[in-house]
């Protein structure tokens, strides 16, 4: 079975700060769909694992991952917003495989985002 060194993800993400724009690394992942606050578990932390985020590196931005296209700021705080970032930082971590992150600002989170990644 082959089993990579490294895994490299380039993709785009919505900006939920307005100094950023162009291609970023990043270097910090946050599952901003997870919710389990009522049985006593932080936002964003899965339960029963160790940590609600996963660090691949240093000096990037962060980024809240989640199965929904964002066009408000989301409660949990991050950089960005992406779709997938967060699951492949998460199996590069239990498979002990190097991840590196870059993604794209397509779009910033406001009312005008499906306009925008779309263009």
């Amino acid at each position: 079975m082959h089993q990579p060194k490294h895994v490299v993800n380039y993709g785009s993400a919505g900006a939920l700060r307005p100094d950023l724009a162009g291609l970023h690394r990043v270097t910090r992942f946050l599952q901003r769909d997870m919710d389990v606050r009522n049985l006593g578990f932080a936002l964003g932390q899965t339960p029963f694992e160790d940590d609600g985020e996963i660090l691949a590196g240093t000096g990037g931005l962060s980024c809240g991952t989640g199965d929904q296209f964002v066009s408000s700021p989301p409660e949990l705080t991050s950089d960005l917003v992406d779709m997938e970032a967060y699951a492949l930082a998460r199996i590069c971590k239990q498979k002990a495989i190097d991840f590196y992150c870059f993604k794209f600002i397509s779009d910033n989170v406001d009312g005008d985002a499906a306009h925008d990644w779309s263009q």
